[in-house]
C-alpha cells in the first residue's frame, strides 16, 4: 500500500509540470584570497564569511593557525609562515568547505630567500664583545672603563664594548638582571669577555687590560668566525629601527641579540666625579637580552632581522646611539682554547660570542671581510 501512494505522488508531481527542486548551495566567502610572504616569513589575517558551518579542510603544512576569532558574522583567522632556507618559491593553499560542499580558497606563496652567498668564499672579520657590568655608585667601576679603554686601543677594531648597569645604576640597563643571573654576576665591576670568560678588576688597570687583550686575541687567533653582520637603522617619529642580516658559513643553531647603545653621556660616577662620561651604556634591547633563535639550514641563505622599539625617554642625545648586534654559537659547535692566565672560564649558558658589530644609528655598516 506504502509504495502505491509513493506511485500516486510521483505521477501527480509529474503532472503538475513540477519536480523537486535541489537546494542551492550555501555561499562561503574569504578575504584575502591570495597573500605573499617574504622568505624571513611573517603574519597573515583571514576573514571567512558563509552562510552555513563550514570547516577547513585543508590547509598545507607550514603554514600554521595561531588563533581564531570570531566578529560580528565573519570569523577571522590569524596565520604565521615560518623562514625559508630554500632559494625557490613555494606555494601553499587554506580551503574552507561548509556542511553542503562549497568552498573558498586562500593562496599563500612564499618568496625564496636570497641565495647570493658571496660570503662561502671569503674570510670574516671577526670582534670580540667585552661586557662591563657597573653602576654609577660603585667607586671601583671607573677603572675597568679605563682597562677596557686600553685594551681597545692595543687591538684597534677587534672590540664590541657594553657597559651594562645594575638596575641600581642611575644609569640602568633594562633587563640587565637575566644577563647578571647567567654571567653569576656577584660584584661589580666584573668583565665578561665573549661570554666565555669572566675577568676581575684588579688593582691595577694594566693588568686588567691585558687580560682582557689576550682573550681577544685567543679568540681571534683560533677558529675563524662563523659569522658576519650587517646593520642598518633609522631614527624616525620616535622610533628607532634596526635591521640585522647574519651570514653563516655553517649549519648551527646561533643566538641574535641586539642593543641600542648610547654614548657620550655626561653623569655622576662614583670614583669617577660629577661630570663623568659613560660610553657604550645599554639603553635598551630590541631582542630578548640574552638573544634570539637564529636556525641556519642552509649557508647559502642570509638571515635578516627587522626590529623596531619607542625611542627610550632615558635617552640623553639621539645623535650618540649606536646598534650593537653579536652573533653566539653553541660551545659544543667548536673547540676553544683556555688558557689566558688571570682568566676564568666559564660553560655559562652554552654559548659563546662568535661575532660582534656596532654602528651609528642612522647608517649602514655591511659586512666585514679579512683582506
Amino acid at each position: 500500500m506504502k509504495k502505491f501512494y509513493l506511485a500516486i505522488a510521483a505521477i501527480a508531481a509529474l503532472l503538475a509540470g513540477g519536480c523537486v527542486e535541489t537546494p542551492p548551495l550555501s555561499v562561503i566567502t574569504v578575504t584575502p584570497s591570495s597573500v605573499d610572504i617574504v622568505a624571513e616569513g611573517g603574519e597573515f589575517e583571514v576573514t571567512v564569511q558563509s552562510d552555513a558551518k563550514f570547516v577547513v579542510s585543508e590547509k598545507t603544512s607550514w603554514i600554521e593557525q595561531n588563533k581564531w576569532s570570531v566578529s560580528g558574522d565573519s570569523s577571522i583567522y590569524l596565520y604565521s609562515v615560518s623562514e625559508t632556507d630554500s632559494a625557490e618559491p613555494r606555494e601553499g593553499i587554506i580551503r574552507f568547505t561548509t556542511t553542503d560542499g562549497s568552498t573558498a580558497e586562500v593562496h599563500v606563496t612564499q618568496a625564496g630567500a636570497d641565495n647570493n652567498a658571496d660570503w662561502l668564499d671569503k674570510v670574516f672579520a671577526h670582534r670580540s664583545l667585552l661586557m662591563r657590568f657597573t653602576a654609577t655608585w660603585c667607586g671601583y667601576c671607573p677603572m675597568m672603563n679605563e682597562a677596557a679603554e686600553k685594551a681597545m686601543t692595543a687591538n684597534p677594531g677587534k672590540i664590541e664594548y657594553v657597559a651594562l648597569h645594575d638596575a641600581s645604576s642611575d644609569l640602568a640597563t633594562p633587563g640587565v638582571n637575566e644577563l647578571e643571573k647567567t654571567f653569576s654576576i656577584m660584584g661589580f665591576p666584573t668583565g665578561i669577555v665573549d661570554t666565555r670568560a669572566e675577568v676581575p678588576n684588579y688593582n691595577s688597570t694594566d693588568v686588567t687590560a691585558s687580560v682582557f687583550s689576550a682573550l681577544v686575541k685567543e679568540m681571534d687567533g683560533g677558529t675563524s668566525p662563523a659569522t658576519g653582520i650587517k646593520i642598518s637603522s633609522k631614527l624616525e617619529n620616535g622610533k628607532v629601527t634596526a635591521d640585522v642580516t647574519v651570514c653563516s658559513k655553517v649549519k648551527d643553531s646561533f643566538l641574535l641579540t641586539v642593543l641600542l647603545l648610547e654614548d657620550k653621556i655626561v653623569a655622576q660616577q662614583s670614583g669617577g666625579g660629577a661630570n663623568y662620561v659613560h660610553n657604550s651604556v645599554a639603553r635598551a634591547s630590541f631582542t630578548s637580552i640574552s638573544g634570539e633563535s637564529v636556525v641556519v639550514g642552509n649557508p647559502a641563505i642570509k638571515k635578516t632581522r627587522s626590529y623596531t622599539i619607542d625611542l627610550p625617554s632615558s635617552v640623553v642625545n639621539k645623535d650618540n646611539l649606536r646598534i650593537l648586534a653579536y652573533v653566539q654559537r653553541p660551545n659544543a659547535s667548536v673547540s676553544l682554547q683556555k688558557s689566558v692566565d688571570g682568566a676564568e672560564y666559564n660553560d655559562y649558558a652554552g654559548y659563546h660570542v662568535d661575532n660582534a658589530k656596532s654602528a651609528a644609528v642612522g647608517t649602514g655598516s655591511p659586512v666585514e671581510y679579512v683582506e
